[in-house]
């Protein structure tokens, strides 16, 4: 399962960079954290895919809401 995470992670890495939003990143570090829950030995999918699922949400909550105070300011209009 390890190597599934880390594709996973990669593929959502490169769809971060196509896209205008930052939603995917989120996916991609849990993706990761995931990786790590597997390389240590913890073989269940279950365990991984709540420890996915637990970190995106956490990660994306506070990712949105940290973003959302700190906007970045352009030139452009």
């Amino acid at each position: 399962m390890l190597y599934i995470w880390l594709i996973a992670a990669c593929v959502l890495f490169v769809l971060e960079l196509y896209t205008a939003g930052t939603l995917a990143i989120w996916f991609a570090i849990s993706a990761l954290i995931a990786a790590g829950i597997s390389l240590f030995g913890e073989d269940t999918l279950a365990l991984q895919i709540g420890v996915f699922t637990i970190s995106s949400a956490i990660l994306t909550f506070f990712g949105i809401n940290v973003l959302k105070k700190s906007p970045t300011k352009s030139s452009q209009p």
